[in-house]
């Protein structure tokens, strides 16, 4: 219940502050807590759209990525980091 509460107070925060790539950011952290790892990528993704040197972004998406057996793809958020 707290994490939908987070949820949804992360989703205001998106409103008020649309090009802040930190909320999107944490909306993928909170999406992946939840177990909705599909909601978890699109949020990464699109924080690194935002911010294409969000190092943080790129290595939870690439954990993320290694997690679901996409070494490919994890491996290149990683190489970026790099």
């Amino acid at each position: 219940r707290i994490l939908n509460e987070a949820k949804q107070t992360v989703l205001q925060a998106i409103e008020l502050a649309p090009t802040d790539p930190k909320f999107r950011y944490n909306l993928g952290l909170l999406e992946e807590t939840l177990g909705n790892p599909d909601a978890a990528r699109e949020a990464y993704l699109q924080t690194i759209e935002m911010k294409s040197n969000y190092e943080e972004a790129r290595f939870t998406l690439a954990e993320l990525y290694e997690s679901e057996g996409q070494a490919s793809a994890a491996a290149t958020q990683y190489q970026y980091i790099l």
